[in-house]
């Protein structure tokens, strides 16, 4: 299954995953990250996603882990960014899960 997208010219764009392929990912991976009754139902829009965050309690935390990710702040991030990401709230050191807490916390 692919996952990554692709640029205007068609050409695989260099393993990278924007956050419609970042949620689509997720949901067929996780439980938790689907927004759907059909948790591995693909989306196939960010419009189509939009609406769902929209009208999805909770919804936000994929946006804040997403931006998390994204250390180079490009809208778009590498499976390697993602699996830093993860392992930071997994096993980071307890300096690393605060800043992460911090940064994945509801905004006021």
């Amino acid at each position: 299954m692919r996952f990554y997208t692709y640029s205007e010219s068609g050409q695989k764009d260099n393993s990278y995953l924007d956050f419609l392929s970042f949620y689509n990912f997720l949901t067929q991976v996780t439980k938790w990250a689907g927004l759907e009754e059909d948790n591995h139902k693909m989306t196939k829009s960010e419009k189509e996603l939009a609406r769902l965050m929209k009208v999805t309690h909770g919804s936000n935390i994929l946006r804040k882990f997403f931006d998390f990710t994204d250390v180079e702040k490009k809208g778009r991030i590498t499976m390697e960014q993602l699996t830093l990401g993860l392992q930071k709230l997994i096993k980071g050191d307890l300096l690393s899960r605060i800043d992460s807490a911090y940064h994945l916390s509801p905004s006021p």
